[in-house]
């Protein structure tokens, strides 16, 4: 009887050891197995977060090409604007001397033309005239938009450069003033609608 005591606490004593072993072998494992899924997390983090940099880099040279475009765009606008503002000036220089004095109510202001009576004749000045080769390829006409005078002894002219759509491109203010019997341009204004660039 005293034997088989012995051997049942012998055989509880051999089990409980080989659990304990069991459960540590198994912490060990689970030890071993952390560092693993915290190595296997970070390179999912660090795969989204590269992921995310190229593709905020794509959209960001995306952006700049769309703004080197418009900025272009407008160079190119501001270049023939600038072409545009000499040729006016030699050209109104010149064509204002076919209209002698204006005086008030004699001038007349159509939207395409100028008109004035000089001895009976009707004397016009077309602001078709006024165009550029450069200008002609961006405007396809001008809108009279106002005009007036704007001072003692100054005339104003406001219109805007229209393109095939009707799209108002930019509006041109010319000031013309009397010197020594004939009407020069004494200011010329572009303002460029930078809606219909972009």
């Amino acid at each position: 009887m005293r034997k088989l005591v012995f051997f049942i606490v012998l055989l509880v004593a051999i089990t409980g050891c080989n659990v304990e072993d069991k459960q540590e072998e198994n912490a060990d494992k689970q030890a071993d197995d952390l560092p693993r899924t915290e190595e296997m997390l970070n390179e999912q983090e660090i795969n989204r977060l590269t992921q995310e940099v190229s593709q905020l880099e794509t959209e960001l040279y995306q952006e700049k090409n769309r703004g080197n475009k418009a900025e272009e765009e407008r160079d190119v606008l501001l270049q023939v604007n600038e072409q545009t503002r000499k040729y006016l000036q030699a050209m109104l220089d010149k064509k204002m001397d076919s209209l002698g004095t204006l005086t008030h109510p004699s001038l007349l202001v159509f939207e395409n033309r100028i008109e004035k009576v000089v001895d009976q004749e009707i004397v016009e000045v077309y602001f078709s005239d006024l165009q550029t080769e450069a200008f002609k390829a961006e405007f396809e006409y001008f809108v009279i938009e106002d005009y007036g005078y704007i001072g003692t002894g100054e005339f104003g002219i406001t219109y805007q450069a229209v393109d095939e759509q009707s799209n108002a491109l930019s509006s041109v203010e010319l000031a013309l003033k009397e010197d020594e019997g004939r009407w020069k341009v004494s200011d010329i204004s572009f303002f460029l609608n930078y809606e219909q660039l972009d």
